[in-house]
């Protein structure tokens, strides 16, 4: 009887390895190696260039300020919710993107998450296709992918992020024209 139980707990724990085994292996992501730093004054000088940039129909912002941006939007949006200590967006002609979410020391998820794929705007919203994604140099992908893929737009999809007609990446900056 106790074989049997043993069997029937090997035979599941198979399957599940199985499954895993085409979602999740070593990563080899290139990644640019351009350095950003974000820090609070950057994040409210990109704030400052967001505004006059809805009044005059489009935006361009550096890494460093995209980024800076983002990591204190989401601090602030998220009331220290999300574990996140800083986001960095990298760019690259193509409307390439590589996204690196480092995790707040002592939380639960201590490796840095990457993404990277390529931006379009869908419907007047500014969607990310997650082509690539690695937790701690673990490659996520197939189903996990794709619902790390969903998450990234659905988060993109809030119409209070503003209405995009055009993005246009080139190495270190990006360019939203927006809309009404």
């Amino acid at each position: 009887m106790q074989f049997r139980r043993l069997g029937l707990v090997l035979v599941a724990l198979l399957i599940v390895l199985a499954s895993l085994a085409g979602c999740v292996a070593a990563s080899d992501m290139a990644w640019p190696d351009r350095e950003i730093t974000t820090d609070v004054d950057t994040a409210l000088a990109a704030q400052d260039m967001g505004m006059a940039g809805l009044m005059m129909g489009s935006v361009t912002w550096t890494e460093a300020e995209f980024s800076s941006f983002l990591t204190y939007l989401t601090k602030q949006n998220t009331g220290g919710a999300l574990p996140l200590d800083e986001i960095k967006v990298w760019f690259e002609a193509g409307n390439q993107v590589f996204i690196e979410l480092t995790p707040t020391a002592g939380g639960m998820l201590t490796a840095p998450v990457r993404l990277a794929g390529t931006l379009a705007v869908v419907d007047n919203m500014v969607q990310v296709n997650v082509s690539e994604a690695a937790v701690g140099g673990a490659a996520v992908m197939g189903p996990l992918l794709e619902v790390v893929n969903g998450a990234v737009n659905r988060a993109l999809g809030d119409p209070s992020l503003g209405v995009a007609v055009d993005v246009a990446t080139d190495a270190g900056s990006i360019t939203l024209g927006l809309g009404m």
